[in-house]
């Protein structure tokens, strides 16, 4: 089979709404074959931000799926594989960037009796196109995904850039073989422009990005906390923006970046940061553990 031409590749927005457009038949439609979800290989299990929000997004929505693991050096030329497109394109210099997660949706074509399937990249196209595929349990409730979107962006502008300067040169510790880890860190000069030890910050630079997160967890608070009642970032209701916030928690406590923070001894930043604000961010944590299955 060739995948180029049996797969419906989907990387961006647009293309989603098209392809729901001409096949509404999908929408809402009961499956019985597993989607197919491309996670990041480790040691420690799921531990990238990115492929956690499709995956807690499959878990809440109780949607049959495994988990093929794919090492770094491998995503590229397994994607290739597949016919799933890029997730962006270089207008600069029209270089491919191939991330997860990416997922397959097996018999969601004209008929579930034949191979067709649609292929989707990007943790963003991917949660909106599952919630228009299969609109039961809803990630973005009482149609709220345009401020979802504003909070989810706010998110990775003012807190994603200072966790990733606190944690990613520890991040080959998790990865299996010298290959993976090498390619990591040769990934991460190519995007820096210098070698990842030199990236985190140290002694008081460090503890100044330390202060930075607290002021940006500080803003956070203050405006989850005018709900009247509940953890979630709606209050009562689980939405894709809590998604988004577990999952960073989780590649915090999944990447051992040890230290000293106040004088004492930590193992993660999710150790040091789970008791901010009256422990909301562990409680959190807590309401979205049944949710966090790997498949």
């Amino acid at each position: 089979m060739n995948h180029q031409n049996a797969s419906k590749c989907i990387s961006r927005v647009a293309q989603v709404q098209q392809h729901l457009i001409a096949h509404p038949s999908v929408q809402g439609r009961t499956r019985d074959k597993p989607i197919i979800l491309y996670d990041l290989k480790s040691t420690v299990g799921a531990w990238s931000p990115n492929t956690w929000r499709t995956r807690f997004i499959l878990n809440y929505k109780r949607l049959p799926y495994q988990t093929v693991w794919v090492s770094f050096p491998d995503i590229e030329p397994e994607l290739r594989k597949l016919g799933i497109a890029p997730t962006a394109v270089s207008r600069r210099t029209g270089l491919e960037f191939y991330t997860l997660p990416a997922i397959r949706d097996q018999g969601t074509g004209r008929s579930v009796e034949t191979d067709d399937y649609v292929s989707v990249v990007d943790s963003s196209v991917i949660a909106e196109y599952l919630d228009e595929t299969y609109p039961e349990h809803p990630i973005f409730p009482a149609d709220s995904k345009a401020l979802q979107s504003v909070f989810v962006m706010w998110i990775k502008t003012n807190i994603y850039p200072l966790v990733g300067r606190l944690i990613v040169s520890s991040i080959p510790d998790i990865l299996a073989s010298e290959r993976e880890k090498q390619y990591f860190r040769d990934a991460q000069k190519r995007i820096f422009g210098k070698d990842i030890n030199d990236v985190c910050p140290k002694g008081e630079i460090r503890q100044k990005v330390w202060q930075q997160l607290g002021q940006q967890f500080d803003t956070l608070d203050e405006h989850l906390s005018r709900n009247r009642s509940g953890d979630f970032v709606m209050g009562e209701t689980v939405s894709y923006a809590d998604m988004v916030l577990v999952a960073l928690f989780l590649w915090m406590k999944n990447s051992p970046s040890g230290g000293q923070r106040d004088g004492e001894e930590f193992k993660t930043v999710w150790d040091v940061m789970k008791s901010w604000h009256n422990g909301r961010w562990a409680r959190l944590m807590d309401a979205m553990a049944q949710y966090m299955e790997q498949k």
